[in-house]
């Protein structure tokens, strides 16, 4: 069972990740970098995920670890603290790259997800590609 203290240093990662390549992106790219915007929501997603992750280990608690409904309660929270920091990293990978990587077809999965928690929309095929 993954602790609390491991998924929080997974988001800070991918905060720092999403910080550092999103400040380029504003800076160079959109050219609309603002200071005190980028470290206002530099502080937000670090406060974010420390919040969803006790959070969302006190619901996996009271669900119970071992039950089906705890495990998959605790696999979509772990997800949701993850992705909201490496999801906003990959989008602006993508517009580094202009599109290329990584590809617009997984951000789009990666969006469904984030719109239904539908674990299918990451690791189905899709027919259309």
């Amino acid at each position: 069972n993954t602790s609390v203290k491991t998924l929080i240093n997974c988001g800070f990662g991918a905060v720092i990740i999403d910080h550092i390549i999103g400040s380029y992106v504003h800076a160079f790219i959109k050219r609309d970098f603002d200071i005190k915007t980028n470290i206002k929501g530099f502080f937000i997603k670090i406060f974010l995920i420390v919040c969803v992750a006790f959070l969302g280990r006190g619901i996996e608690h009271i669900l119970g670890d071992e039950s089906d409904l705890g495990k998959y309660v605790g696999v979509m929270l772990r997800l949701m603290v993850f992705i909201y920091p490496a999801g906003s990293a990959l989008m602006n990978c993508s517009l580094l790259t202009g599109g290329k990587f990584p590809p617009i077809g997984f951000l789009e999965k990666l969006k469904r997800f984030n719109e239904n928690l539908n674990i299918n929309e990451i690791v189905q095929k899709d027919n259309n590609n």
